[in-house]
């Protein structure tokens, strides 16, 4: 997605957001919310692939400022745990230079990880996201919802990391200082509304797609050059989160 579109949403967001404040505090709903999350890592280098998908979860909290019946602004706050995946690095190099590892060796030099290593990043955020709530007209007795654009803004809390490469195997190592703090998506979501148990409930699915990049560039990588030989180059690829989920919240207010 272009950036000057993704910052004209969030402008839009904050616009509207203005506009709450003038709202009545009738014309919320309040939810609460749990949520199983399927997280991977895309990287725009030839010599990283993903390799694997986290699962964790979201623990939060979600109010639907209305504006009418039809549209709101929906924004809360989430625990997102275990977030993450894995990447593996087909050319070996120094990919966690700032970490303090169990093995100080492994992150000393150009290349002291080897070739085809793997990297699983589990990160836990504490995340703010804002967007439009739509509702669609009841159908059935289906009332169907949806949210789009959702711009999220995710704080990193722990960051930790499992290496493997042969016989080297490393776990729960503190990857932090070679990950950003901040960490933006934009996504959309789908859902439905339903009255179970004496409870007025929903179910959503959602889809996030990372905007930065959540490591930070400072390693090295080893590659082959053309005519033989080997060079070293600054790891300065994008690892951009993703992240797919379905929300089951119950409304409170």
């Amino acid at each position: 997605m272009n950036h000057k579109y993704i910052i004209g949403l969030i402008f839009l967001l904050f616009l509207l957001s203005g506009s709450v404040s003038g709202q009545q505090l009738d014309d919320k709903e309040l939810d609460f919310h749990l949520s199983p999350t399927f997280s991977r890592l895309n990287s725009s280098s030839d010599y990283i692939d993903a390799n694997g998908v986290n699962l964790g979860i979201k623990l939060g909290a979600t109010v639907n400022f209305k504006f009418a019946d039809w549209v709101g602004l929906a924004t809360g706050l989430d625990f997102t745990l275990w977030s993450g995946g894995q990447l593996l690095y087909r050319k070996g190099g120094n990919f966690l230079p700032k970490s303090k590892l169990s093995n100080p060796d492994l992150n000393k030099g150009d290349k002291p990880l080897p070739d085809n290593t793997n990297i699983r990043y589990t990160i836990n955020y504490i995340e703010i996201p804002a967007g439009l709530q739509f509702q669609f007209p009841v159908a059935y007795n289906v009332n169907v919802f949806a949210r789009i654009p959702v711009i999220t803004l995710g704080v990193r809390n722990r960051a930790r990391g499992n290496i493997e490469a042969g016989s080297i195997l490393l776990e729960k190592e503190k990857i932090g200082k070679d990950l950003s703090f901040f960490n933006f998506m934009w996504g959309m979501a789908l859902g439905t509304q339903f009255e179970r148990w004496n409870k007025d409930l929903s179910l959503m699915i959602f889809i996030n797609t990372g905007l930065v990049d959540v490591t930070r560039n400072k390693g090295t990588q080893v590659i082959d050059v053309e005519g033989g030989g080997m060079k070293t180059i600054k790891e300065d690829s994008k690892g951009a989160l993703n992240q797919f989920g379905i929300q089951l919240a119950v409304k409170i207010q």
